[in-house]
Order: C-alpha cells, then structure tokens, then sequence
C-alpha cells in the first residue's frame, strides 16, 4: 500500500485523479498505521529493537494534508512513551518538520517531572535522545524540565547523563551556548560532585603511598622487603626449607600491602621453594585513576566555564574547591 502510493506519487503529474488515488491509499495506511506503531513501541525496548518511523516522517514532510486527517490515530497509538516521543521528535526535527508536527510529542514529554529511575539513567540511548533534544530545540521547555528530574538524583548516579550532555555540548557548542543559562544548575551540581569525588579519591592516593610493607618481613628473609618495594616483580626463596610443608607455612606468612600478590610453594624435600609474584601496585593504580578523572574534571570545568549567549560566564561560581 505504502510502495504503491510511493511509486504514483512518483509518476504523477498534475493529475487530480492520481492526487486523490495516493491520498486514499496514504490515509488508509495511516489508518492501519498504528498497529505498527504499537509493535514498534515494544519492540524497541527489546535488546535488538530498532524504531523505524521513516515512513510516517515521510507522510508527514511530503503529504501534510493526510498528516493532518491522520494524526490524532497515529499520536495516540505512540502514547505516552517518553523514549519513543523523544526519538520521534529527533527525527522530525531531522526532517526539518515544524512543531505542528511533534508538539504533542513535546508534551509528553516535558509532563513527567518525576526524578528518573534506574531504567533510565542506566539507559546510554535514551540519556542521548533526552539531551539531545533537550538541547537542541529552541525552546527551554525540556531542557528546563530534565535539569530539575536530575537535579534531584545523586550525582554519582548521573554518569551516563553527565557523560551524554558534555558529548553533545561539545560537539555543539552552539545550541550548548543557547541553553548554557538553563544547564547551569545541574553542571554546577555535577562540578561539584566531581570536585569531592576527586578529593577522596586524592586522600587514598596520599594514604596509599605513606603504607609501609614491614608486616611483608619474614624471619630469616631480611631482603623481602626490599623486593616488596622495588620494581621487580616476582622473586624466589629457596633453601632453608626441609619439606613442602616447611615451604607452604612461609608462603601462608607473606602479606601484601599496597600491592596485591601471590605467594605459593612447591617442589619437595629441601628443595622446596616459595615463589612471590606482586600485582600492579595500589597506589599506582590510584594515581592513574586520579589523572584520569582529574583529566575529565579538568574537561568538564572548562565546558561549564564557557559564556553563554547573553554574557561571561559568571566565574566566581565556577571556582573549584579542589586545589589538584
């Protein structure tokens, strides 16, 4: 139904008669079109689903008359679903579709004022489609309205929507501009998240790096320590042992400190050994993790820290209480 119009559209000329043939063919498939809408809303919540609303776009951007006659069936199959509005927005906007089309749309949206649930801040799609509409459209609206859903949700929740919003405003520092006042609050909460996280995460690097290893002393063993600290990263004691026995009850005694570590015995007889190997050391691990997210916070600062539209950035708010 839908090709067939498509092919008379194509091959029409002024004919009136072909006019009125695609225009019974098109609002007879919108008629039927949302039973296609309801199996697409539920297949898209599937791991593999993926909305396709091509067709109903193209209906909407080449045929507005039958849009018109058929619109109220197929927005009420789409529901009140605020991911599938929100692609369905994305695309219209695309389209170049005025906001006759994908108002009610909007709507649906910008009336859940509930704080986001688990679902959807652990959703890495839906956190783009959300900012990035949010963002994009010129009207304040929704942008306004996820600012105060996320505003009421712990930072340390927000990762993906903090990570969706900096990739979007960087790659459009113009509509991030155009909405920078409206952001404001919830980039400020989210600096300031970053800012704490980055101070606990530096008073481990510091307690880290001041542990001692003299519980890793063995009696008998006077250089453990010393390989304990260095770069070397396995070691053998050998001798001193007259059975396995002997062996397993040293390598029982190794402890690890800011470092983790293996110790295991074998062999047989005297000729038992303990073989000491050292992970990766804690510290270390500590400082690459610090330089990684003082790296983003460093990132993050410097995108909050851009003027908006209207003026300079007002500094003395963006101030970090992290001296790093």
């Amino acid at each position: 139904m839908w090709d067939t119009a498509m092919m008379l559209d194509t091959k029409t000329g002024d004919s009136k008669s072909d006019s009125d043939a695609i225009a019974k063919l098109l609002t007879y498939y919108a008629a039927m079109a949302p039973i296609d809408i309801h199996a697409a809303v539920h297949s898209y919540h599937t791991p593999s689903g993926v909305l396709n609303l091509n067709d109903i776009i193209t209906l909407a951007r080449r045929f507005p008359s039958v849009w018109e006659t058929s619109k109220s069936q197929i927005l009420r199959a789409m529901g009140t679903d605020m991911k599938f509005a929100l692609l369905f927005i994305k695309q219209c906007r695309l389209a170049n579709l005025p906001e006759t089309v994908w108002g009610t749309s909007l709507h649906v949206c910008t009336r859940v004022v509930a704080p986001p649930a688990e679902a959807e801040l652990n959703d890495e799609a839906f956190q783009k489609a959300l900012w990035g509409v949010s963002i994009d459209l010129p009207t304040p609206d929704l942008c306004q309205t996820s600012v105060a859903r996320y505003m009421a949700v712990p930072a340390t929740k927000t990762t993906n929507a903090r990570s969706a919003v900096t990739a979007i405003c960087s790659e459009d520092s113009r509509a991030f501009k155009s909405k920078r006042a409206v952001l404001e609050p919830l980039l400020l909460h989210w600096l300031q998240a970053m800012e704490r996280d980055l101070l606990v995460l530096q008073k481990k690097c510091t307690d880290a790096n001041n542990w001692i290893f003299s519980d890793g002393t063995i009696p008998g063993q006077p250089d453990l320590n010393d390989f304990l600290r260095s770069s070397q990263m396995s070691a053998k004691i050998v001798g001193g042992f007259c059975s396995i026995v002997e062996a397993r009850t040293c390598a029982s005694r190794i402890t690890f400190k800011n470092s983790s570590g293996t110790a295991v015995a074998d062999g047989r007889g005297k000729e038992a050994y303990v073989l000491i190997t050292k992970g990766p050391s804690y510290a270390h691990q500590l400082e690459a993790l610090h330089r990684q997210m003082k790296a983003q916070y460093d990132s993050f600062r410097a995108m909050v820290s851009q003027p908006d539209e209207g003026g300079p950035a007002k500094k003395q708010k963006l101030e970090p209480g992290v001296a790093m």
